[in-house]
């Protein structure tokens, strides 16, 4: 039997539990049955499941499902890694509310759009990364006033720039 490790993890104060219980929602609930505490890594004497998203995105989910809201003008960054998340990990409620925020900042209509164009609207909005959303991630209310945005783009910005393009969990994109 395999010798369970230490691993360097780091310890987020904001989303910690002392005793090391977890609640999370029913989609993890295999992750936890199929863990082997004999052969797990260990953080703090407890194991240690590893998930293949980044960082900063199971940070923003975590954040989001514990606190029960997303900030009332998240980044654009914080909308796209939560819709990535809440499709990938079928966390409805929030998926719904990632929508309803792309929706008030790409509606369905150049006329709806030009009404609210003065209202929210975060400063890291890129319409390209929007359009790519859109379509891995089945919003296609989204996309007409998106792509109108790509088209006003200066052609000599880089649209093809792939580090700008969050990628796809294509397994998970599909399902929806």
């Amino acid at each position: 039997m395999a010798e369970p490790t230490t691993a360097p993890w780091t310890q987020c104060n904001e989303l910690w539990f002392e005793d090391g219980n977890i609640i999370l929602v029913e989609i993890f609930n295999d992750m936890f049955g199929v863990a082997d505490p004999a052969s797990s890594d260990v953080f703090d004497g407890c194991p240690v499941i590893a998930l293949p998203d980044s960082r900063e995105d199971i940070y923003n989910m975590l954040k989001a499902i514990h606190f029960r809201q997303v900030e009332s003008k998240p980044s654009f960054s914080i909308i796209a890694s939560l819709l990535r998340m809440s499709t990938k990990y079928m966390i409805d409620d929030l998926r719904t509310e990632m929508i309803g925020i792309l929706s008030a900042i790409f509606p369905t209509t150049l006329e709806a759009y030009e009404a609210s164009s003065k209202a929210y609207c975060p400063e890291d909005v890129t319409p390209l990364v929007a359009v790519h959303l859109s379509a891995a991630y089945n919003v296609p209310t989204i996309i007409p006033v998106a792509c109108y945005l790509v088209a006003l783009m200066d052609p000599n910005e880089s649209v093809l720039d792939a580090d700008n393009i969050p990628p796809v969990d294509l397994e998970h994109a599909h399902a929806l």
